[in-house]
């Protein structure tokens, strides 16, 4: 008997944004979140957070109206990318592999996976469902299960039924019964006239005779609920996932010779290389898999921060992981897998230079970060990224090379001088000023006593009031006796001193 599982994501679109929000070192909870699209030229609200929903903003109604009823402090409008939700919805379908072998989209919100036979190595379907709300919850999303004999129940329940509904097949007629008839996925215009002559629940449409509604509201809203009551067979579209990569090499006995080992290594690459051209794609992740003849297979695992093809770079990076590798009494096989793989895009190449000088300037650096990444660990490389936000310390952002860098960006650079080494937290200090405006004559910080020779300032830096920050900062360029220049900002209300950064 079959059991198809639904589950549907009812806010993807809000929780890639706090996901997003929450990479960034930025707060969203409490505030309003709007994702809006322009239609004919006006703003329209296309999702809505649930605590903007429970404040009555519905999706399809104007910005300007959704303004005016939550008040312009703790809104948050950002503009609704659907490609990137239907990236995320893909993806999210790919990963609930590890519970069904079959799994499709269902629309733009849900999926649906066919777990006939396999329930019970989750530990029954109650266990299963709340395993799969489980770990999506730690991805940061938003889930409703339910579980039926065919698709179209399954996702009719879990999005107009109670959550966790599991029905049978004999309780199938029953359990859909109060349910909306737009549940059944049928033509606007079916629904609309169906409400004319009140028929708003489809227990309301299954009593009405079989040809009268075939012949008023046509033979599809007919064959949408034999599809939901089982009587027909339904059909799915399953997204297939790729297969992994791989380049396989067996030696006729255990191999000891490293230089051997490497020049097998090195054919692997090209092999591999080659597929992934074929593909237009190049490594994140891959690994070398070390059959060894009296030990564990060793597992060596390697990462980039932009994909890569290029077998001399690939070996660059596997050389030392290589030589440092224990062989035991000898190497079986070799096996090199691309775990995760992105797409490389296309440049321009000129007549007489076949890598353009700007292509070559990134890929150099891709090298080199892949080379420090490799040797010091992921979590000791980092990128710099701008912040929306005039607090020096707000500005930016660490993010690990390794996790992709924001598309587009709006932030612009401020065009003022900063120092080149902030303090974190800002060091107290005392300083004597000719006046409460500067210019500072004197500082004492960090155990020294510093003559000012040279004052620039003061600079005015507030707050960000939408954060509870209502700080007010007056930051002095300050030049002492020895040529260092040192950035001094007094507090209000407070009127205490820190040095927050210097030049060096």
């Amino acid at each position: 008997m079959q059991r198809a599982m639904s589950v549907w994501l009812p806010m993807l679109p809000i929780d890639l944004f706090r996901r997003r929000m929450r990479r960034s070192g930025e707060r969203s909870e409490g505030a309003f979140v709007l994702l809006v699209e322009t239609v004919a030229q006006r703003q329209i609200v296309a999702h809505a957070c649930p605590r903007a929903r429970a404040a009555g903003i519905q999706p399809g109604i104007a910005l300007s109206a959704a303004r005016a009823a939550l008040g312009p402090e703790g809104l948050i409008v950002e503009p609704h990318d659907a490609h990137r939700t239907a990236r995320a919805l893909r993806a999210f379908a790919l990963w609930c592999h590890r519970f069904s072998p079959v799994v499709a989209l269902e629309d733009t919100e849900g999926v649906c996976l066919d777990i006939t036979g396999g329930a019970h190595l989750f530990g029954g379907e109650a266990s299963m469902i709340e395993r799969v709300r489980a770990e999506a919850c730690r991805l940061g999303v938003e889930t409703r299960v339910a579980i039926a004999p065919t698709f179209a129940a399954a996702r009719a329940l879990a999005r107009w039924g109670s959550d966790r509904a599991i029905v049978e097949r004999p309780d199938l007629a029953s359990s859909l019964r109060e349910l909306p008839v737009h549940a059944l996925d049928i033509d606007p215009d079916a629904i609309e006239g169906l409400a004319e002559v009140n028929v708003t629940r489809i227990g309301s449409l299954i009593d009405l005779p079989r040809p009268a509604v075939a012949g008023r509201f046509g033979a599809d809203v007919l064959a949408a609920l034999d599809r939901m009551l089982g009587r027909v067979p339904e059909r799915i579209e399953p997204l297939r996932p790729l297969e992994a990569l791989r380049a396989d090499r067996a030696f006729d006995g255990p191999c000891t010779d490293l230089v051997a080992i490497g020049l097998a290594c090195r054919e692997l690459l090209e092999q591999l290389g080659a597929a992934l051209a074929a593909r237009e794609r190049g490594v994140t992740e891959w690994s070398l898999v070390l059959g060894r003849s009296d030990m564990e297979p060793l597992t060596l695992a390697l990462r980039h921060c932009a994909p890569s093809r290029e077998p001399r770079h690939l070996w660059r990076l596997l050389e030392p992981r290589l030589e440092r590798a224990h062989l035991g009494f000898g190497v079986e096989s070799l096996a090199i897998i691309a775990l995760r793989t992105g797409r490389i895009r296309h440049h321009q190449s000129a007549w007489w230079n076949d890598t353009p000088a700007a292509a070559a300037d990134a890929s150099a650096a891709d090298g080199l970060i892949d080379a420090l990444v490799n040797r010091l660990g992921p979590g000791a490389v980092f990128r710099a990224e701008l912040r929306a936000s005039r607090v020096p310390e707000r500005a930016f952002s660490l993010r690990s090379v390794l996790e992709p860098a924001p598309a587009i960006t709006s932030v612009e650079l401020v065009e003022s001088d900063r120092p080149t080494r902030l303090f974190d937290p800002p060091q107290l200090a005392r300083v004597i000023a000719l006046s409460p405006d500067g210019p500072v004559s004197h500082l004492q910080w960090n155990g020294g006593a510093h003559r000012m020779i040279a004052s620039i300032g003061p600079e005015r830096i507030k707050g960000e009031w939408w954060l509870g920050d209502r700080f007010v900062r007056d930051y002095f360029r300050v030049q002492d006796e020895h040529g260092l220049w040192i950035w001094v900002y007094r507090e209000e209300p407070s009127g205490q001193w820190f040095v927050h950064g210097v030049w060096e």
